[in-house]
Formats: structure tokens, C-alpha cells, sequence
């Protein structure tokens, strides 16, 4: 799918530093880029939506000290 964005003077200015640094294009390195963040966007969504589920949950949580000792830690 076809997308056009544009790049700030900044953005562009590393993006050419990155080109020339790699020899790879440009296009490949920002379909990188965009891939590891979309990642970690989904980690934050997934952590988000855990946090959520478990503050709606009415679970107790207990101190890691307290759970280190009980398990002998």
C-alpha cells in the first residue's frame, strides 16, 4: 500500500546520514524503522490493556519483598 509522509528537516537530515552510512535505501531503512516501532507500540498496547484488566480485576498485589521471601529468595 502507497503512503507519502513528510519528513521534517531534521528526520531527513538522519535519514540521508543513515543512507549514506549504509549504502542501504532509503525506503528499505524506513520500512525498518517502522516495523520495530509498530512493535513496540503493540507491547505498549498489550501492557496498557494487562493493567487495565488487572486494576478492574480487584486483585491484591503483595510487595516483591514479601514475595521474595515466601519464596526463599
Amino acid at each position: 500500500m502507497p503512503l507519502s509522509i513528510e519528513l521534517n528537516d531534521e528526520e531527513q537530515r538522519r535519514l540521508d546520514a543513515i543512507v549514506a552510512r549504509t549504502g542501504r535505501p532509503s525506503e528499505d531503512l524506513v520500512h525498518e524503522a517502522l516495523s520495530m516501532h509498530l512493535e513496540e507500540l503493540e507491547e505498549i498496547a498489550w501492557a496498557e490493556s494487562a493493567a487495565r484488566a488487572w486494576q478492574a480485576s480487584d486483585k491484591k498485589t503483595r510487595p516483591f519483598s514479601e514475595v521474595r521471601r515466601e519464596l526463599g529468595l
